[in-house]
């Protein structure tokens, strides 16, 4: 059975991490990125450079080496794991003038693909969305970011469960809907 195989369901809508994990293969068969779900050196790189800054931060504050549950661990290493592939597909991109995209722009969405699968983040939908669309990617672009309005059903998971995250949800989704407005 695939990853992201899905069981028989009821009718009705599709939730946040699934409709997210159909547009994750969608836009992957696509785009054609073939072997986007193993890591490259760069991308194994930058994992376990923010897996250092991690651990020497954690362990700068207790003032000792930390050691984390395996629980704990894996949690850890998810996060940090989607915040450094993020990052390398961001690059500069993010800072430049947006009207147009890298070179390299399939294989940072391969990044962004992988960093989404890591914590489901809609964030990295909505960044991965809008190079797809400048790319001239306009339905994959709209896949990811249909995935995003379905976020704030999700957003106690993701977030927490209190006023100030109830907002951050729903101010993704107000992205999410103005980008799908500009498609």
């Amino acid at each position: 059975m695939s990853l992201f195989a899905k069981p028989a369901k009821a009718q009705g809508p599709e939730t946040y991490p699934e409709c997210g994990c159909d547009a994750v293969v969608a836009i992957a068969k696509s785009l054609s990125l073939g072997d986007w779900q193993n890591y490259t050196e760069e991308e194994r790189a930058a994992i376990g450079r923010e897996l250092s800054n991690f651990q020497r931060l954690a362990n700068e504050t207790a003032g000792g080496e930390v050691r984390f549950h395996p629980e704990a661990a894996e949690g850890i290493q998810r996060k940090c794991t989607a915040r450094a592939l993020e990052e390398l597909a961001d690059g500069m991109w993010r800072f430049s003038a947006r009207d147009t995209v890298p070179d390299d722009w399939r294989s940072r969405v391969a990044t962004y693909l992988k960093a989404w699968i890591c914590d489901m983040s809609p964030v990295v939908l909505t960044k991965m969305a809008e190079m797809l669309a400048i790319a001239g990617c306009r339905s994959e672009a709209r896949h990811a970011l249909e995935a995003v309005l379905l976020f704030p059903a999700y957003a106690p998971k993701h977030f927490g469960d209190d006023e100030q995250s109830r907002k951050l949800a729903m101010d993704i989704v107000a992205d999410a809907e103005e980008q799908l407005q500009r498609l």
